[in-house]
């Protein structure tokens, strides 16, 4: 099966595991989606929501539903369809956060190494035990905020069709054009694409 010949490919080492982000192939676009499709996939495949961010040691992966926010949607027909894009839309909003947050975070931190340092002078293993506690918070809203971000996601992010990858990647014929189909879409819109990239702000994006 389908689900066979991609294990066999992406068999990972011992040890190391493989984030998926899902594609038109995988669960349908549009009209033509796939519920139980994209249900296998969560189950069998990506073993994680189809939209997830994970946090490494120092980079965060974030991989998006992609398929959810493209393709032609009939509001009145298909409300499954609009939920989906109305998830995704809201976990890339969730990602969005402000300079003056990161800056908040960091300054936290400082501030609880202050404090620890304090009470570990009154009591060393209350107040070790509490700072510690403290600056494991803090740097979890410090590395949610701000490490570098890897986005991935099948659709590619929109470009001008006079765009090119320098001279060593362009190709010979012209760069593909914005077209949506009814099992494909070869760029998200425009105005999603800002969306996610406002949001996300990736420092690299992994499209295909």
């Amino acid at each position: 099966s389908g689900l066979k010949r991609l294990e066999r490919i992406l068999y990972p080492p011992k040890g190391s595991s493989v984030l998926h982000a899902v594609g038109n192939h995988d669960i349908g676009i549009g009209h033509s989606f796939c519920a139980a499709c994209a249900e296998r996939f969560e189950r069998r495949i990506s073993r994680f929501p189809l939209n997830s961010a994970f946090l490494f040691d120092n980079f965060t992966v974030v991989t998006i539903d992609a398929p959810s926010l493209g393709g032609y949607v009939d509001p009145f027909i298909y409300r499954t369809l609009m939920d989906r894009r109305d998830k995704t839309s809201k976990f890339v909003a969730s990602l969005r956060y402000k300079d003056s947050e990161a800056r908040n975070a960091q300054q936290g931190y400082v501030e609880c190494e202050e404090e620890g340092e304090a009470r570990q002078a009154e009591s060393a293993v209350g107040g070790r035990l509490q700072g510690k506690a403290c600056r494991a918070g803090k740097r979890t809203d410090i590395h949610r905020l701000c490490s570098p971000r890897i986005l991935m996601t099948h659709i590619p992010l929109w470009r001008a069709t006079s765009s090119d990858c320098g001279r060593m990647r362009n190709p010979r014929k012209p760069f593909m054009n914005f077209l949506i189909r009814s099992t494909y879409q070869t760029m998200l819109h425009p105005q999603v694409t800002s969306m996610i990239l406002d949001s996300v702000r990736p420092s690299l994006v992994l499209s295909g």
